[in-house]
């Protein structure tokens, strides 16, 4: 069965969500970067998304995760990955 479109207004609420100390990807794109597209530009978007849904394949851009080591109080590591936003 075909995905319906994500709504341009949904994208803008959910760049909207994300703390604006959340971190960012290679792709230098914080998720709250969507709110600020104008409204076109999160209809191209929705149909991007809806593109790599319906191929099931994320493009190798997106693939890519930032991955960080950080030290816990308790002793040794925790992983923390960024992803590009488009995948966020």
């Amino acid at each position: 069965a075909p995905f319906d479109p994500v709504d341009e207004e949904e994208l803008r609420q959910v760049g909207l969500s994300f703390k604006r100390r959340t971190g960012v990807a290679m792709d230098g794109i914080h998720v709250r970067h969507l709110a600020l597209l104008p409204p076109a530009a999160r209809v191209v978007l929705a149909l991007l998304f809806l593109v790599v849904e319906q191929l099931g394949s994320l493009p190798k851009q997106v693939q890519r995760l930032l991955i960080f080591l950080i030290p816990k109080v308790t002793g040794g590591r925790r992983p923390i990955m960024l992803a590009p936003a488009f995948y966020r």
